[in-house]
């Protein structure tokens, strides 16, 4: 019951995320740092992979994701968020881009390690831990690819030139701290966390 109240608690919170940022760019005409419809397309795009994951996890696997992949996912929402409101991307760049997307890869593996580690327990035959680090590591680079895509699609099809997207460094940059944000919180996973979450 606590489970649940808190994931419903982390969803408001999207919510809350997804409220904010509509009101301040169609309503309150706010600056920003890069643009609103970055920051709405993230965050609905956030939510559709962990809600429709969870879904999916809870209907093939018979798996329910844990709180704190919610909590995480709302961190590293929140973090993009204030940060394009309020200038922090160009106020403490480089080092709070960098941060935030080593932030993102390691959320992204703390919620494939929650999803596969509660299968691996229900089929221990289904892989190997090693195995597991290895998925982890790889979504984690993948997501990260896909939100560089998401911000070239942007440019491209929306703005018609380079507003979100940077040079090939940044590009590049960006995907490598995602990974080695995956990568470190996968080993601190499985050298700390070696059972899943237990739910109540």
């Amino acid at each position: 019951m606590l489970e649940k109240f808190w994931i419903n608690v982390f969803r408001l919170g999207f919510l809350g995320i997804l409220a904010l940022e509509i009101i301040k760019w169609r309503l309150l005409k706010s600056s920003v740092t890069f643009t609103w419809l970055g920051l709405v397309l993230t965050v609905l795009g956030v939510v559709f992979l962990i809600e429709g994951g969870a879904y999916l996890a809870r209907k093939r696997w018979g798996v329910v994701l844990h709180w704190t992949s919610y909590a995480g996912a709302f961190l590293s929402l929140s973090l993009d968020a204030f940060g394009d409101m309020f200038h922090w991307y160009t106020k403490y760049a480089p080092w709070f881009d960098k941060a935030l997307h080593f932030v993102a890869g390691g959320v992204i593996a703390l919620i494939l390690y929650d999803l596969l580690s509660q299968v691996r327990l229900k089929n221990p035959a289904a892989f190997s831990w090693g195995w597991m680090l290895v998925i982890i590591v790889l979504g984690s680079l993948l997501l990260g690819f896909s939100y560089e895509w998401l911000e070239y699609a942007e440019d491209t099809f929306y703005w018609h030139h380079g507003v979100r997207l940077g040079d090939a460094y940044d590009t590049v940059d960006d995907i490598d701290m995602t990974l080695l944000g995956g990568a470190a919180a996968a080993l601190a996973l499985a050298a700390f966390a070696k059972k899943p979450h237990k739910h109540g």
